[in-house]
């Protein structure tokens, strides 16, 4: 249908015009009317190009391809090692450009070059071209020498006191106060580096940042008491930082406040002058002073708080006062008893300890861990994707609760909605006949005239989404929503909404958890085909599923299964206690029908000639779910919501998440014990499982019962950590001796055990510490990888230690290859999780690893971090900087 409404943007010129010849215009048809409306679009487009020539003056609103014609000008040059002058415009270019973010250092060009020599201007480098916060040390100050009587320095160059405990534990960091002697070696050397001379100056750059967890939820731990508890939700031993000053956390680009380097007000200016300000583990000695917590670590707003509502009496306790909070070693829970009205606390260990006589009830902290990237989920920004409109709103044969009610409706109802349904429906008596008729009416902007008369009509999704909610409001007993959602904050909330989701059987929905809380529950869902369920954390929050050992007959878990065609999501979860299993649904045989439930040609009558299968009569059994066995639509001209397809893959999505490896806090796993899985598949031939930005255990992939396996799983991987426990023991594996039945596609990922599977796919910038067995080699690839010897895979281009082991010569000797991969083997800062360096390269892995990935960065599932470029951004601004004669480095504050 035709537009409706006035355009004000097309016809602004013809409004100008006086009314005499806008009615004479009128008379005639508009034919003046429609010639202005063209002369218009002309004249946007000069305004608008006026417009971005204007913008483009300015380095902050200029176009990409102005930037660089604008760096010239202001001198501005490029760093080779750091990928500005890389070709190409893929996502992943666009990403480690974004990630350096050359339009900030050409910004910042003559503002640096102003404060050049100062040493404020090196820790601003550190943010403004790494995103690193950073402490500059000049060198010579902290060199022994004799002092002078008339010029006396004590604070110096000072010998060590054995006594002064704080003060070694600086040493060797970025506020070591300790006397050394000459070290003549440069810092900037590549073979053995020095620091403490008259001319050396270093800045040290954190590798972590503070990720903050805000009113959650403590861990008790059960085993020794109602007096002691762990920061940690899910209870394990974790290191608390300090969220340092004038640093940041989340994602590496941006300004303002969240971005890297901006502090709580989104200051970039604020230097570290002690580590507190600094994001860095707290220690014992640096939380406690005298006796009590230190304000700078302690307090609302601060590193940590402790919230112990009417404790020690009524009223108090929220938040716990810094007096009664004392640092103390609680590595042995035994071994400290505090005092009445006061609570202990281990940063190291981050536990609680507090009286045994009068322990709170509810006990609620903030506080912040240690990690180098954005995975696993927590209260960083990450995306909430959705589906598209067009496939979220569309009406699809499920969507009719009762098909033949819906046709009585359309049929003698006198409201103009029907009738507009009436004029699109082709008279045929078939749920595809009068889903196509109601997908007809929701593409009419005449629809929306009638709910809406004095608002011009929009396009597109939104016009979907305004004529789908007229329908369903119109006919609320015949159309499912289309978009079910439920916002929770308990476990008592989280299974009423399962229960309710299970009695609506909505096609999309969502199940959003918002508060940081840990959810004690089981849950065993069924998805019917072409169902949506999304199990998701709201923003600025880290909630925790434990799913709880409640039944001794049979294994506690959170158990979906899922129909052809249906998609199940995770995202920003926390999943501990038990493994998440997937499983296919087995067909009933009983008849065949379209993908909705109902028969695409049979004729719509009563409400008991739909189904004669089921007792509700609309296709579904007793729990809501279609059950029978499908085959595609004979007429692929009719719209039953599938486009003539009903046997699309089934889709399982786990995206910034943590499924905890070995299941909970303190579970030995050896080579003789493996880790028990934390993800299980089955019985999902040709399913489709992504796996994004997330921590996991073992994924063990079972396949379907019978001779017939069907197809393998398409297994997708990305940005993540799979953890086995032990690099021997399978990270993604079949569960016995056959491999996983999946086909792998792997990328920017650090797999922490063996993998068997079926095949591989594609795998790119991956760490596979343990051997790769494919069964089958002549398909796929794998590239810029490091895959160990004796593993099994389709051919390898560019991996290690394949590379630096064919560069030795033709045939090397043993022991030299045996050597070479000795040094290449990838070390990390931690395998354990949920330590703050976990599956983080070691500061001392070799170079090709660091900087092995196709584009330079490192490998494993740090990649888009692109440390490699960013600290070789950072060399070569600090060299232009740094006052004349001085020999500057970049040392990592690890």
């Amino acid at each position: 249908m035709t537009p409706r409404g006035p355009q004000p943007a097309a016809d602004r010129l013809f409004d100008l015009l006086p009314l005499v010849h806008r009615m004479r215009d009128e008379a005639a048809g508009h034919p003046l009317r429609d010639l202005l409306r063209v002369v218009a679009e002309q004249v946007q487009v000069v305004e608008e190009d006026i417009a971005r020539q204007y913008e483009n003056w300015f380095v902050e609103t200029a176009e990409d391809w102005v930037v660089p014609y604008l760096a010239d000008l202001v001198g501005w040059t490029p760093v080779p090692d750091a990928g500005w002058t890389a070709a190409g415009l893929t996502g992943r270019d666009l990403a480690r450009r974004s990630a350096l973010a050359p339009r900030q250092d050409v910004a910042d060009t003559l503002r640096h070059r102003r404060r050049k020599g100062t040493r404020a201007l090196l820790e601003d480098l550190a943010l403004d071209v790494a995103g690193l916060p950073g402490h500059a040390v000049e060198a010579y100050r902290l060199l022994a020498r004799h002092q002078q009587l008339n010029h006396q320095q004590a604070d110096r160059g000072r010998t060590a006191d054995l006594r002064a405990g704080t003060m070694l534990d600086r040493l060797g960091g970025p506020f070591d106060a300790l006397a050394h002697t000459v070290d003549v070696r440069r810092p900037g050397s590549h073979r053995t580096a020095g620091l403490h001379n008259i001319p050396g100056v270093g800045l040290y750059v954190p590798r972590l940042r503070a990720y903050p967890v805000t009113h959650s939820q403590a861990g008790q731990v059960e085993r020794v008491g109602r007096w002691a508890f762990t920061f940690d939700p899910a209870g394990f031993p974790l290191q608390l930082f300090g969220r340092g000053a004038g640093t940041g956390t989340g994602a590496v680009t941006g300004t303002g406040p969240g971005a890297p380097g901006a502090g709580p007000d989104g200051d970039r200016r604020r230097h570290p002058q002690e580590p507190a300000d600094l994001p860095a583990p707290i220690d014992r000695r640096a939380l406690g002073r005298l006796g009590r917590a230190d304000p700078r670590y302690y307090g609302e707003g601060r590193s940590l708080v402790i919230h112990a509502p009417d404790w020690p009496r009524r009223g108090e306790g929220s938040p716990v006062p810094a007096d009664r909070v004392v640092p103390a070693d609680l590595g042995d829970w035994d071994a400290y008893r505090p005092l009445p009205g006061t609570v202990a606390v281990d940063p190291v260990l981050g536990r609680m300890l507090f009286p045994r006589r009068n322990p709170p009830r509810h006990v609620r902290v903030g506080y912040h861990y240690g990690r180098a990237a954005d995975l696993g989920g927590g209260e960083y920004p990450r995306p909430l994707p959705e589906p598209p409109e067009a496939d979220t709103y569309r009406v699809r044969a499920a969507d009719l609760a009762d098909p033949a009610a819906l046709l009585a409706a359309v049929r003698a109802g006198d409201r103009p909605e029907a009738a507009l349904v009436r004029h699109h429906w082709s008279g045929v008596e078939t749920p595809a006949a009068l889903t196509e008729a109601l997908n007809a009416a929701l593409a009419d902007e005449e629809l929306f005239t009638l709910a809406h008369p004095d608002r011009p009509a929009p396009a597109g999704g939104p016009l979907l989404v305004a004529n789908r909610g007229h329908l369903e409001e119109l006919w609320p007993e015949l159309i499912r929503p289309a978009r079910w959602y439920r916002g929770v904050a308990t476990a008592a909330e989280f299974r009423a909404a399962l229960h309710d989701w299970k009695r609506d059987r909505p096609r999309f929905a969502v199940v959003e958890i918002t508060r940081s809380e840990v959810l004690g529950v089981t849950a065993e869902l069924s998805l019917g085909r072409h169902q949506h369920l999304l199990i998701r954390a709201a923003r600025r929050t880290r909630p925790v599923l434990w799913l709880a050992d409640r039944h001794a007959d049979g294994p506690d878990s959170l158990a979906v299964r899922l129909a052809p065609g249906s998609r199940f999501t995770l995202d920003g979860l926390l999943i501990g206690g038990r493994s998440v299993h997937l499983a296919g649904r087995r067909p009933d045989h009983h008849g065949q029908g379209d993908c909705a439930g109902h028969d695409v040609d049979r004729h719509i009558g009563t409400g008991h000639d739909v189904d004669r299968h089921h007792g509700d009569g609309d296709g579904h059994d007793g729990d809501g779910h279609d059950d029978r066995d499908h085959t595609p639509c004979r007429d692929r001209d009719r719209d039953c919501g599938c486009a003539g397809d009903c046997r699309p893959p089934t889709r399982v999505v786990i995206r910034h998440c943590t499924l905890v490896p070995g299941w909970a806090p303190g579970v030995p796993c050896n080579d003789d014990r493996p880790a028990p899985p934390s993800l299980e598949l089955s019985a999902l031939p040709g399913a489709e499982v992504e796996i994004s930005h997330s921590v996991l255990g073992p994924v063990q992939v079972e396949p379907g019962p019978g001779p017939d396996r069907g197809e393998p799983i398409r297994l997708t991987v990305a940005d993540s950590v799979l953890d086995a426990t032990h690099r021997d023991q399978e990270a993604i594996g079949g569960g016995g001796p056959a491999p996983a039945r999946a086909v792998l596609d792997i990328a920017r990922t650090t797999v922490l055990g063996t993998v068997q599977v079926h095949a591989v796919g594609r795998g790119e910038n991956t760490v596979f510490t343990g051997r790769v067995k494919a069964a089958r080699r002549s398909h796929g690839c794998l590239r810029f990888c490091w895959v160990p010897t004796g593993s099994r895979t389709p051919r390898r281009f560019h991996c290690q230690p394949d590379t630096a082991i064919a560069a030795l010569g033709d045939a090397p000797a043993p022991d030299l290859a045996a050597a070479t991969e000795r040094r290449l083997n990838p070390r990390f800062t931690s395998v354990r999780y949920p330590d703050a360096g976990y599956a983080q390269l070691a500061a001392d892995c070799a170079e090709e690893i660091r900087t092995g990935a196709d584009d330079g960065s490192e490998l494993g599932v740090h990649h888009d971090l692109f440390l490699p470029q960013r600290l070789a951004a950072l060399r070569t601004r600090l060299a232009e900087y740094v006052p004349a004669g001085l020999d500057a480095a970049v040392l990592l504050a690890d």
